[in-house]
């Protein structure tokens, strides 16, 4: 189980007070931190960008984020892209919360 901030949830979660805290969130970090992932946190984002290369690569030291967008300066070296943002999470962060986020 991860974290989104796609739009398509139950009206509920917006209505019932209760429910929208146990739900929804104001930042995907605080989502991945009360859900219970303390090192990795699967996060899809459907407004991050429009294009996607596929390769998961690290964002910032500061942001312990890999994604899968073309927004990166890193060409084609190996050393930086990874198949899955698991292996990405595991070499550039490693005991850190790190977010992986795939984009649409």
């Amino acid at each position: 189980v991860g974290c989104t901030n796609d739009e398509t949830y139950p009206s509920l979660w917006d209505t019932n007070a209760e429910f929208g805290a146990i739900f929804l969130f104001d930042s995907v970090e605080d989502c991945c931190r009360q859900n219970g992932h303390n090192s990795r946190c699967s996060v899809v984002d459907y407004c991050l960008s429009t294009t996607c290369a596929g390769l998961y690569h690290p964002t910032s030291v500061d942001e312990s984020t890999c994604v899968n967008d073309n927004d990166h300066a890193f060409g084609k070296n190996p050393e930086f892209l990874f198949g899955s943002p698991g292996d990405c999470c595991e070499k550039f962060y490693e005991d850190k919360l790190c977010l992986m986020k795939t984009v649409c």
